[in-house]
């Protein structure tokens, strides 16, 4: 879990980095190679129900699908749906 985390804040970092104004190329590139490593790293650690972690914590499993989103939507399309339908699938009306 740990890693787990450690990956999402890693990836959510990398992404602020990569939009920030005035960042240096070589930064922004390599911002970009960790944000792909980060999301590939996700992508192998989603299970098949489409979530990350447990699968009564369909938040965290929407911050990883976020991740994905800003990294490369169409790249990731794939587990991003798998997600989105987990999300969609165990969230109460309520939100929680």
């Amino acid at each position: 879990m740990r890693k787990w985390m450690v990956g999402c804040v890693a990836g959510c970092l990398s992404a602020v980095a990569v939009w920030s104004a005035n960042v240096p190329e070589d930064l922004k590139r390599d911002a970009e190679a960790a944000m792909k490593r980060g999301a590939d790293w996700l992508v192998d650690q989603q299970q098949h129900g489409g979530y990350w972690a447990l699968p009564d914590t369909p938040a965290l499993s929407a911050l990883a699908m976020w991740g994905l989103q800003v990294t490369d939507p169409e790249a990731y399309a794939l587990p991003i749906n798998r997600a989105l339908v987990f999300v969609l699938t165990h969230t109460q009306e309520d939100g929680s």
